[in-house]
């Protein structure tokens, strides 16, 4: 159904004569629709954070938060993630196998592998940062350097990564 012009004018002429009527009924239904607009809200933050635009703006904005400072530009980051091989600097898994195995469960919406601070001690800086999974991320926290969680990741997670790849499509054949 399209609306004419002349009851589009209309529309908004009794819209701003009944501002008070318009606002009490915008208010009941966001009142009466909380979790529709909860769920919706949700779905919409999971849409742009699965765009590189929105994951450099949770990047910098968490950061920001935390006291961290981001040394580099939307523009710089997105040279950067460009240029970038899409695996993780620690395990070597794919960035397609980290998003199937929803790394951990909890972000299984996630479209990107994480970044990570080679060294946690310095700013976020393109000479300082590196794409890992979320495993290995939370596993070297500020704990551990680079090159610690490297033969960590190298000896104890990339072999759970490949016996549960492997064992996918196995589990998968068994249902059909």
């Amino acid at each position: 159904m399209q609306i004419t012009v002349e009851r589009r004018a209309y529309l908004k002429g009794w819209r701003e004569k009944n501002r008070e009527r318009v606002r009490f009924l915008h208010k009941r239904w966001r009142d009466e629709n909380r979790e529709h607009l909860r769920i919706y809200a949700k779905r919409q933050m999971r849409a742009y954070r699965n765009t590189l635009r929105g994951f450099y703006g949770h990047l910098t904005a968490s950061r920001k938060y935390k006291g961290i400072e981001v040394l580099f530009s939307f523009e710089e980051f997105q040279e950067w993630y460009i240029e970038q091989r899409k695996i993780c600097s620690y395990c070597e898994i794919s960035e397609e196998d980290a998003t199937k195995l929803g790394m951990p469960w909890k972000y299984k919406f996630q479209k990107f592998l994480s970044i990570d601070r080679i060294d946690a001690t310095l700013p976020y800086s393109l000479e300082n940062i590196c794409l890992c999974c979320r495993a290995c991320n939370m596993v070297k926290a500020n704990i551990l350097s680079g090159k610690e969680m490297k033969e960590i990741a190298m000896r104890y997670i990339r072999p759970k990564w490949a016996v549960i790849i492997n064992e996918k499509p196995k589990e998968e054949e068994k249902k059909t």
